[in-house]
């Protein structure tokens, strides 16, 4: 019996680990998704999808949406700063940021956000200006939502807003690579199946819990018998 007692403990604390580690590392399947679309205005024949501004809140220039490229994790280039970006969140989940971001936040959503035009490339690394791009995300009006920009090879948070329509606006002072983290995996279309590896580890776990706790209880009967 106690042979049995202490086998079903060493399970129990593999398990343990088992699920601590999945859970530190679990990423969804972003490669499965495309990018958040981008929420653009018409105004005329244009389609303004942000309005840079500088640190007054002046409008400087307004940018149409073909100005803004926003790549997914599936179309990133071999050897890529974003592909290599996926991997290290694939290895280390949320650990990549350090202490910027709460450890039970995953990444939703990975991406990065370019462009190739003049205007918006001269005025927005200039210190104070920003532009503000709203994305489709559906999220709930009431989901949390955090963000961060990964600039020059260093992540730093980024300032986003739940607009509580199922959009998200992100304020942007340099362009980079986006992670929008959440608290839970994003929604069923991700191709992502840890969530349902983590239930499973932690059912068994419930389990061979509950037949430790069996054993020992039928063995204190037997040993009060005698």
């Amino acid at each position: 019996m106690k042979r049995v007692v202490t086998v079903l403990t060493v399970v129990v604390m593999l398990l343990t680990f088992s699920v601590q580690a999945l859970a530190m590392q679990f990423v969804p399947s972003i490669d499965y998704k495309g990018a958040p679309e981008l929420v653009s205005k018409s105004e005329g024949d244009k389609e303004i999808v942000g309005v840079i501004k500088d640190a007054d809140g002046k409008e400087l220039a307004k940018e149409e949406e073909d100005c803004i490229i926003v790549t997914p994790v599936g179309e990133a280039k071999d050897e890529s700063e974003l592909s290599k970006t996926y991997k290290e969140l694939k290895d280390k989940g949320v650990e990549a940021f350090g202490d910027k971001v709460e450890k039970d936040l995953v990444v939703r959503d990975l991406f990065e956000v370019s462009s190739e035009c003049e205007t918006l490339n001269e005025k927005l690394p200039v210190e104070g200006n920003t532009i503000a791009l709203t994305f489709k995300l559906n999220l709930g009006k009431k989901d949390a939502i955090s963000a961060m920009i990964k600039v020059n090879g260093a992540w730093k948070k980024l300032p986003v807003v739940n607009n509580g329509d199922g959009t998200v606006t992100a304020t942007f002072e340099d362009l980079g690579i986006v992670a929008f983290l959440s608290e839970t995996a994003a929604g069923p279309d991700t191709g992502d199946d840890s969530a349902k590896e983590l239930a499973l580890w932690i059912g068994l776990m419930v389990v061979s819990a509950g037949a430790i706790v069996a054993l020992l209880v039928v063995a204190r009967r037997k040993k009060a018998e005698k």
